[in-house]
């Protein structure tokens, strides 16, 4: 049975904000897949996975937190748009969770996570993906999604309330 809200958006900032107030609104707990990555690797850091790994190490890796967050009860996931990157990843989440797709112009986007502050290189290396990779992405977030959002020019009490009323048409 489905219990979890598994909530996917091209901006991590934006997905954050808007997957706490979710879960805050809907009465159920909030997991982010990074954070959680971060927590199981101390005292290593995202950065060193990136540095070492590159960004396949790093997906492989975060198969495993994918994995562990996909068994959580009551619960709403924000996943990282590189979670899309791999199907067992899309399954793992699917299999216990309704996917939300918060859809976002991939040019703004683009704009938003190139401006972005980061903690240092590395990082801001990491988010600088190309508009054809956020494209990619965003029709994999498309194809995979239960329900879809538009994000754009809405404020994150507007995209929640958009949810919420997908949700209850969803569920009847």
């Amino acid at each position: 049975m489905k219990t979890n809200l598994v909530l996917m958006c091209l901006n991590p900032k934006m997905a954050d904000m808007v997957g706490k107030l979710l879960a805050e609104q809907l009465g159920m707990y909030y997991l982010n897949t990074t954070e959680l990555f971060k927590f199981d690797h101390i005292p290593h850091t995202i950065e060193e996975f990136i540095e070492t790994r590159k960004e396949k190490g790093y997906r492989e890796l975060e198969e495993g937190t994918i994995s562990y967050a996909s068994t959580f009860y009551n619960t709403v996931i924000c996943a990282d748009s590189g979670v899309v990157l791999s199907s067992k990843n899309l399954q793992k989440l699917a299999k216990g969770g309704y996917i939300i797709h918060v859809w976002l112009d991939v040019a703004h986007t683009k704009t938003v996570l190139d401006s972005g502050i980061y903690d240092n290189a590395t990082i801001k290396k990491f988010y600088a993906v190309s508009e054809k990779q956020l494209e990619t992405r965003q029709e994999k977030m498309a194809e995979c999604a239960d329900i879809k959002i538009s994000g754009n020019r809405k404020s994150t009490f507007k995209i929640c309330a958009d949810i919420i009323r997908a949700i209850k048409k969803k569920m009847g």
